[in-house]
């Protein structure tokens, strides 16, 4: 939670851009340029690599999916997870059940 208040409060002094797994998934090369693009202004030398096709190591992502994970933990547990995740979190990175 110390993240999305981080986040939320302009005291705080951090700008916090948030990265989604889902969005990891289906275009890391669109991440990845995102990211590059916050750095520029602070870091120049990035921008040389911005032209470059990023190549996809999938070795993390060779099997399984974002709810493969459901089929180890019981419908009781998932419950009990659920329940114990704030709103905050919950509709920061739009979890639905």
């Amino acid at each position: 939670m110390g993240w999305i208040k981080a986040a939320t409060d302009p005291q705080s002094g951090l700008t916090i851009h948030w990265i989604r797994y889902r969005d990891l998934c289906s275009g890391m090369s669109s991440v990845i340029t995102r990211v590059l693009k916050l750095l520029i202004p602070k870091h120049p030398a990035i921008e040389a690599p911005m032209n470059a096709k990023f190549e996809e190591v999938r070795a993390n992502f060779v099997i399984g999916d974002d709810d493969e994970w459901r089929l180890s933990i019981s419908k009781d547990d998932q419950g009990r997870m659920w329940e114990s995740i704030c709103p905050e979190i919950k509709e920061l990175l739009e979890l639905t059940r």
